[in-house]
């Protein structure tokens, strides 16, 4: 899924060659979402060696596409 949340801390490069060495202007507004919630669920539940860590993985996204289309409605 192509990510299309724009950006949560956008910035305007101070000149052309600091833009090209940047290469992105920030985090997108989901991963920003998703590193939030993934930060809710790692307090929530005790995370050790033998957890699902890509089912923690998955619910942080899944809760940061809820964000976005409520954001949009």
């Amino acid at each position: 899924m192509k990510d299309e949340s724009g950006y949560a801390f956008p910035h305007q490069p101070l000149n052309a060659q600091i833009a090209a060495a940047q290469g992105h202007p920030g985090i997108t507004v989901h991963d920003y979402f998703a590193a939030a919630a993934l930060s809710g669920i790692a307090a929530k539940y005790t995370i050790s060696k033998d957890s699902d860590y890509e089912e923690f993985a998955k619910m942080s996204h899944e809760l940061a596409d809820a964000m976005i289309k409520e954001r949009g409605e």
